[in-house]
């Protein structure tokens, strides 16, 4: 199907429409691969085709930057996943606009990770409002998440919270020795 659409494209060399179509579906290849490479366990190659992905199509639907930003986790680059997934929730409050209704926006299910990162960097004020957003949301968080979240409310002062925080990681997850721990 590339083949033919490259050929197409060759045909019209004017054909701007034909040319960008033909860029996305590389794009669109390039990310489905990236996306196999990661389930291989590979997260530098996955994290080359990513930003291969994005260097076709930066402006496309910047699943490229989320997806970015997990592989750098993953490699342990912390600070630069951070920066990437930043970048990733940038971009989507631009592709958004000016709308007033922040229902079903795709940039919430990355604020579990951008807490994780933002608590690993210790930026403590933006994880808790991080979290206080993912919370908001309903999201399903994992336990690390909810004690880092005790762990960065008491860095900013708020033990009332933080201990509420360390009750609602035993309430979830009872075997979460750290949280007891905190509690003591």
């Amino acid at each position: 199907a590339v083949a033919a659409l490259e050929a197409a494209v060759a045909a019209m060399p004017s054909n701007a429409a034909a040319a960008e179509t033909l860029r996305q579906l590389r794009a669109s290849q390039l990310m489905a691969r990236a996306v196999d490479t990661a389930a291989a366990n590979d997260f530098g190659g996955a994290l080359r085709l990513f930003e291969e992905a994005g260097r076709l199509d930066p402006d496309g639907d910047g699943m490229w930057r989320y997806n970015r930003a997990v592989m750098l986790n993953r490699l342990g680059r912390g600070a630069e996943a951070l920066e990437a997934l930043l970048e990733f929730r940038d971009h989507e409050t631009a592709q958004r606009g000016d709308a007033e209704d922040d229902e079903g926006r795709r940039e919430s299910f990355a604020l579990p990770l951008l807490g994780e990162l933002l608590c690993k960097q210790e930026r403590w004020q933006e994880a808790v409002e991080t979290i206080d957003a993912a919370i908001a949301e309903n999201l399903e968080l994992p336990a690390s998440l909810l004690y880092n979240y005790g762990v960065a409310l008491l860095r900013t002062d708020d033990a009332g919270r933080a201990r509420q925080a360390f009750d609602d990681v035993i309430a979830y997850y009872p075997n979460y020795g750290l949280a007891y721990y905190a509690l003591a």
